[in-house]
């Protein structure tokens, strides 16, 4: 996993990936807004004096509870015809319209009185809901790939960079690399540097990931003409000529739930050759006693963390080990390190 990995946006990106909805009245800002509401008028109102509880504190909640459910009748009405989440323009134009029409209209046919701490309220409403929803339909690790390198280095220092490249040094011969969920590339300078015959397809479902690599490449003085990077997900993807030789998954596989694992392996699988070898590194779980202990809890809050900022759909790590058994590959080498937290495979597809 990649809270102190490169876990970059799946190649194959489970369907939260693939597109984040907007659940309209199931939307969690909007159930919070909905039950904040509730408790403010039934339980906190009658409790304290008239001032800030009996009017602005619902006030301010006016559009993440009500949006949505208009959205969701425009929805029905065909007056909207996708299910992002609300746009800026969306939430702008309903805090303008209830403004005028609560705190300038109404006072004018009916005995309200308009008051500029309810705009005011309301204005606080939607800019928080705004930048909720513009966060929420963006979750992914588009979101997180500025940070990324950083992140790395803070939660695991060289670590996980020794288990990326424990198998370099059994790649000679291999002429084409398939790097599936790059990330932000941090085995590029060492893949290119120790073999200079290698050419590199780096694939990631996140533009910004795929970003920050290619930056990091250039950085590194690398030749980019041996690296190619390509935005897409697995397992729609299709190279454009032939088949790669070594397929690399550094820290890629822990995202996915087993049926999803199968999709990906077995769509990777089919892009290798009949000899290609397959190298991993990932998260694992010791057999027993306190590193074990010490890895379950490591396990909860990584997956914990990309399931609240990336909706991720796994929960837990996934061994591949059987779905590589079953598309032909053996398991030649392993490596274990930090407690048996990491785990560097090689893997070599039979004859």
């Amino acid at each position: 996993m990649r809270a102190w990995a490169s876990h970059a946006p799946t190649a194959f990106e489970p369907a939260a990936f693939v597109m984040n909805r907007f659940r309209y009245a199931l939307d969690p800002l909007c159930l919070a807004a909905c039950a904040a509401y509730a408790a403010g008028r039934w339980f906190v109102q009658p409790r304290v004096p008239a001032g800030f509880w009996h009017g602005q504190f619902t006030d301010c909640l006016l559009v993440p509870a009500a949006l949505p459910l208009l959205l969701w009748a425009y929805r029905r009405l065909g007056l909207r015809t996708h299910d992002r989440f609300p746009s800026w323009r969306e939430i702008i134009l309903a805090f303008a319209v209830w403004s005028v029409a609560a705190e300038w209209f109404a006072p004018r046919v009916t005995a309200a009185t308009g008051d500029w701490r309810d705009v005011l309220a309301y204005a606080v409403g939607a800019l928080a809901a705004g930048a909720w929803w513009t966060l929420a339909g963006r979750a992914g690790f588009d979101l997180l790939a500025p940070v990324y390198p950083a992140m790395e280095r803070l939660l695991a220092g060289k670590r996980l960079q020794r288990c990326r490249t424990a198998w370099l040094g059994e790649l000679t011969g291999a002429r084409r690399m398939l790097i599936a969920g790059v990330g932000h590339g941090p085995a590029l300078d060492a893949v290119l540097r120790r073999h200079p015959q290698l050419h590199l397809t780096c694939v990631d479902a996140s533009a910004r990931m795929l970003a920050v690599a290619r930056a990091r490449a250039e950085r590194a003085g690398l030749d980019l003409n041996r690296i190619e990077f390509v935005q897409a997900k697995l397992p729609g993807w299709r190279p454009a000529s032939g088949r790669f030789d070594v397929i690399a998954t550094h820290f890629f596989l822990d995202c996915f739930t087993p049926d999803q694992l199968g999709a990906v392996v077995s769509a990777l699988s089919h892009l290798a050759t009949p000899d290609a070898r397959w190298i991993i590194s990932d998260f694992t779980l010791p057999p027993r006693g306190p590193a074990r202990w010490r890895a379950l809890t490591v396990h909860r809050l990584m997956y914990l963390f990309f399931r609240l900022t990336t909706r991720l759909s796994a929960r837990k790590v996934t061994p591949p080990d059987a779905v590589l058994a079953a598309h032909d590959f053996r398991l030649l080498r392993r490596q274990t390190h930090d407690w048996g937290l990491l785990h560097a495979d090689l893997w070599m597809r039979a004859p």
